[in-house]
């Protein structure tokens, strides 16, 4: 017999194990309960509808199956089963499958071909598990695949449900993987059509209709290349035999992983896989305007301007001949030739280059000037349509502009709503899906009177250069312009990409500041003189001008016979000399010593950006100009201010803001430059006879013309130091700021560099702790649940030394 002090050991040795799992139990809960779990950021934790594809050709993985479907093969969401309709009459198209008479389709699951293979036998089909192919992605972990399967020689295929759609001038590339290695008889095929019901070959794209056995999976890649000007939606299927012609096959065919790719699709993969049309398999398939969706176009010749000479001509894409694109240096890239277009184009292309000396201006423009005459018809308006690429040697900075011209007193004169300017393509010709080529469009609505215009295009200022000038160095090409007569219709129409809308019936020199023409008058108030839209008439220390309903005290005359003949002059014979043809100039008349002027509607400036804010002014008196900063107190609303007589102002050089010396007829530009900060700006420009204060009255009238905005340059932290990126054609803002310094009519307005770049560590500290922070998530207790287990766990084991005890006892 055992001891009782060996017993009582043995007793209190359980005893003391109980209580060590229980402390142990409790430990585990607390910690689950209350220490921070590591948890994946939600910004890398996107969620994904578990119900619907996001696909850009929908559930092309077959991921996701008809709600409800338990046995294989089940339904794909987004896909539509199809078998042959023989034509009748007129009617060619397919015929939906809704039994499995004939052949069996659906989603199977490689990963349970076990399950797969007992449901198939009882569907009267036998087939071999394709596993997955090769190159299956990642994130698409499901073994789902696509089957169709004969009971007998059929045809039968799906077609997406919903289109897809490929943008005007765009490549588009549809990718299939296919298993037909248990394929016994007759072909596979992959269709890429129109979204559209019939079966029409004039409908058919790209294709393959004899897809043969193969043994594995195989990748077929389709590419289709929309030509037109307006987007085409598309569908895509895929099958066994033909739903088209009624081939039959028989077998079991896979499908899987069908995407639609535009990305790293360019039209050069189009221009080496093009074909005639004859062959009947084309890997590549251009979408061009069929014969209702044709308009008579006129092409138009372009011929050197301004005294250029060194213009080339290449009249053909292919590559044995000799000037052709193709064996410019510019076209190659890493040993290959890049081009959107192919000889059936038939583009003539225009060449401008300049090797980074060449001062004098590079320009084309139209052999002949269009007469623009209205038409008591809706065909009345008209579209010039042209491709358009700048190549850019050295990073010179080589730019386009495209200008169009109007014939106004004897000149041709730029129409700023027509008009592109500074324009840089890609330098990418190898991703760049045009191949660095882009298209432009101008649409021009007639006056009631006849126009006469122009087009000129330009490789870099149009008036040349000077001597020092950062000159360009590059090539300009662009292709013959097509004229093509449109409708009201289609002009009131949207489009997209590079165009520009010209009403020559309104004001059509419009620039970024609304109305900065004064070509848009409201009502008339006075006899001769017509109030600007969007300008509103403010005398100094109105509300209007500072929108904080705290009127000032002002003491100045304050009546409208104080600034009567003030607004809107239309046909001013002194106007600036490259104005637009209705020569409306802003005069602000005081036939007394006041202070009164237009302010602007608000303007944005983007944080951390370069802009310049530019006027014409003359008159009898000093120039008074601001720019006003709504969201601030009076005492600190004006950011930048002229109060000055500008009309001997200093010329700015023009390499900065590349504009023409618009001096003529007494004339001056006056220029804000504004650095933003890290936050965004709204301002109001100003233009006054008089101090926006009151504190400088003046009498006599002071003119106003052409108020612009441009940006210029932008900037960025980098290291501690302030990096400044200018725009197209502009030179660097931060290179130039000591000669703009020196200029009587430029204010520069800059920011707290030291503080932008304190707030850029900042942000980055404080970005650095947020991301640690988010690698931790401290739990929600229910402190109900947790005193609930804690309980339980202590009573548990209360209760097993209790029964520990006794049974100790019995055996004393």
């Amino acid at each position: 017999m055992k001891s009782v002090s060996s017993s009582l050991k043995q007793r209190n040795t359980i005893i003391a194990i109980i209580c060590v799992v229980a402390a142990i139990v409790i430990a585990v809960l607390t910690i689950l309960t209350f220490v921070p779990q590591k948890v994946k950021k939600p910004a890398d934790d996107p969620t994904i509808n578990p119900g619907s594809s996001t696909l850009a050709l929908k559930n092309g993985d077959f991921r996701y199956v008809v709600e409800g479907a338990s046995a294989f093969p089940q339904g794909a969401q987004d896909w539509d089963k199809y078998t042959h309709q023989p034509k009748s009459g007129s009617l060619q198209g397919f015929t939906s499958i809704d039994t499995t008479e004939k052949v069996v389709m659906g989603v199977v699951d490689t990963l349970k071909w076990d399950e797969v293979s007992a449901d198939l036998t009882e569907e009267g089909i036998t087939a071999t598990n394709p596993e997955t192919h090769e190159e299956i992605t990642s994130d698409d972990e499901e073994g789902n695949v696509y089957m169709i399967a004969t009971k007998t020689a059929t045809n039968a295929g799906i077609m997406t449900s919903g289109s897809f759609t490929l943008s005007a001038n765009a490549s588009g590339k549809v990718t299939v993987w296919l298993n037909t290695e248990q394929l016994t008889e007759g072909n596979a095929f992959v269709m890429i059509k129109r979204s559209n019901s019939s079966a029409l070959d004039s409908f058919w794209y790209s294709y393959d209709f004899t897809i043969t056995q193969q043994e594995g999976w195989q990748c077929y890649e389709f590419y289709v290349f929309n030509r037109t000007t307006s987007s085409q939606t598309i569908k895509c299927n895929v099958g066994i035999g033909n739903i088209y012609n009624g081939d039959n096959a028989q077998g079991v065919i896979f499908a899987d992983d069908i995407k639609f790719e535009t990305s790293d699709v360019t039209l050069n993969d189009y221009r080496e896989l093009y074909n005639d049309g004859t062959a009947q398999k084309r890997a590549g398939y251009a979408i061009t305007a069929t014969t209702e969706d044709q308009v008579q176009t006129e092409t138009l010749n372009l011929v050197a301007a301004n005294g250029t000479t060194n213009v080339s001509v290449l009249n053909t894409l292919a590559s044995n001949e000799v000037g052709s694109y193709l064996n410019e240096q510019s076209a190659l890239f890493g040993g290959k030739v890049y081009s959107p277009f192919t000889p059936e184009d038939g583009y003539t292309i225009y060449k401008l280059e300049n090797d980074g000396t060449t001062t004098t201006p590079l320009a084309l423009q139209l052999e002949n000037n269009l007469n623009v005459v209205a038409s008591a018809t809706e065909a009345d308006h008209i579209k010039i349509t042209f491709w358009l690429r700048v190549y850019q040697n050295q990073n010179k900075l080589a730019n386009a502009n495209v200008l169009l011209k109007q014939l106004v007193d004897g000149e041709m004169q730029t129409v700023d709503a027509g008009s592109f300017t500074k324009s840089r393509t890609s330098q990418d010709i190898d991703t760049d899906y045009n191949c660095g080529w882009a298209q432009y469009q101008i649409f021009v609505k007639p006056a009631d009177v006849q126009n006469v215009l122009n087009l000129v295009i330009t490789l870099g200022a149009e008036n040349g250069y000077n001597a020092g000038d950062a000159i360009p160095s590059g090539a300009l090409y662009v292709t013959a312009p097509e004229l093509e007569v449109i409708s009201a219709s289609d002009y009131n129409s949207s489009v997209s990409g590079n165009y520009k809308k010209v009403d020559l019936i309104g004001s059509y020199a419009s620039t970024t500041v609304a109305n900065g023409s004064f070509s848009n008058t409201a009502t008339s108030t006075q006899v001769g003189t017509f109030q600007p839209e969007n300008w509103a008439p403010v005398f100094a220390g109105d509300n209007d001008l500072y929108k904080d309903g705290k009127l000032d005290q002002i003491t100045v005359p304050h009546s409208n016979d104080a600034i009567s003949g003030s607004g809107i002059v239309k046909g001013y014979d002194q106007a600036p000399k490259f104005d637009d043809s209705t020569k409306s100039v802003l005069r602000i008349n005081n036939n007394v010593a006041t202070s009164f002027g237009y302010a602007s509607n608000n303007i944005t400036l983007a944080a951390n950006k370069v802009y310049v804010i530019s006027f014409l002014t003359k008159g009898t008196g000093n120039t008074y100009a601001y720019l006003v900063d709504n969201s601030k107190e009076r005492d600190q609303a004006v950011v930048a201010s002229f109060e000055a007589n500008l009309n001997t102002a200093s010329k700015v050089d023009n390499g900065l803001f590349n504009r023409l010396d618009e001096s003529e007829n007494g004339w001056n530009r006056a220029y804000f430059v504004v650095v933003t900060g890290d936050e965004s700006m709204t301002v109001r420009i100003a233009l006054f006879n008089g101090s926006l204060d009151g504190t400088q009255t003046q009498q006599g009238e002071v003119f106003y013309d052409k108020v612009t905005l441009s940006t210029i340059g932008s900037y960025h932290v980098h290291d501690d130091e302030i990096e400044f990126h200018n725009e197209a054609g502009y030179k660097v803002f931060d290179e130039l700021k000591t000669s703009i310094e020196t200029s009587g009519n430029v204010e520069i307005v800059e920011p707290d560099y030291d503080q932008i770049i304190e707030d850029a560590n900042k942000e980055e500290d404080v970005k650095d702790d947020e991301e640690d922070k988010d690698q931790t998530i401290a739990p929600t207790v229910d402190w109900a649940v947790f005193f609930t287990a804690l309980s339980s766990i202590i009573l548990v084991a209360a209760l097993l030394a209790v029964i520990v005890v006794k049974i100790f006892k019995k055996k004393r």
